[in-house]
């Protein structure tokens, strides 16, 4: 797929400009053709946070298009940008004209999984940490709670005999 045979699916965005957010469905994926986007987590947010800026011949929005799933972050024009959009009427068309940009969407997407798998595990040692720490703060509670049980038997003995 050349530049001149999708015309109509060129589009052009100003400086600041979003061109698709998070956790927002979006039927598209874009290629950069001129200019720049910057991809943000939880942007416009106190904790907002710069995932990278793309330039000229980067993809991005394979998410949406692919996996029909929410945006796992916003892109933002960085400056005067012109997008291709793809569609799943064209796709077939960008992969056999772009074998190299298929490629990196393919390890890009592998790379996203691999980074998610690490922050699983990351995650699931923080857990295992914090529930380690709960049981062994449960097992120091439990512990002073039978010393108090024994040492309240010691002081104030049973009324009656426990053989009967």
């Amino acid at each position: 797929m050349n530049v001149r045979s999708v015309q109509s699916k060129l589009r052009i965005y100003d400086e600041d400009t979003v061109i698709l957010r998070e956790t927002e469905q979006h039927p598209y994926m874009y290629k950069i053709l001129a200019g720049s986007v910057a991809l943000y987590i939880n942007y416009g947010q106190k904790d907002e946070y710069l995932v990278g800026i793309l330039g000229k011949s980067r993809v991005f929005g394979e998410i949406g298009l692919l996996c029909d799933k929410p945006n796992i972050y916003t892109a933002v024009a960085n400056e005067r940008t012109t997008l291709m959009t793809i569609d799943e009427r064209n796709l077939g068309d960008f992969i056999a004209g772009n074998h190299v940009e298929t490629l990196n969407i393919m390890r890009n997407m592998a790379n996203i999984i691999q980074a998610l798998r690490a922050n699983v595990s990351m995650l699931s040692m923080e857990l295992m940490s914090d529930a380690e720490l709960k049981e062994s703060r449960r097992r120091e509670i439990n512990d002073k709670m039978q010393r108090y049980i024994r040492s309240s038997l010691f002081l104030n003995p049973p009324l009656f005999d426990q053989k009967n």
